[in-house]
């Protein structure tokens, strides 16, 4: 698990974790690949909430439909595909 957190960006570089966070509404303000490893880190608006979606992700406890998270698998694989487009 791999997370940045300041007062202006939440950002993290796991996949499924990015996948169920825009599932449960939080949505991604930039997406940048990290200069040291061929790994893009998803970054969001920091909130409570979004803690608690983090935390109830990596604890488990995070549920959210199947249909909707494959879609959103989808999504974020395409944005991150078209960054390594030259």
């Amino acid at each position: 698990m791999t997370h940045y957190s300041s007062k202006l960006k939440y950002g993290v570089t796991d996949l499924g974790q990015a996948t169920a966070l825009v599932c449960t509404g939080h949505q991604v303000v930039d997406l940048l690949p990290n200069p040291n490893s061929d790994r893009v880190t998803f970054y969001f608006e920091p909130s409570n909430e979004l803690d608690k979606t983090a935390n109830a992700y990596w604890t488990g406890e995070l549920t959210v439909g199947a249909k909707q998270y494959s879609q959103e698998m989808k999504n974020l694989k395409s944005r991150l595909y078209s960054l390594r487009r030259p």
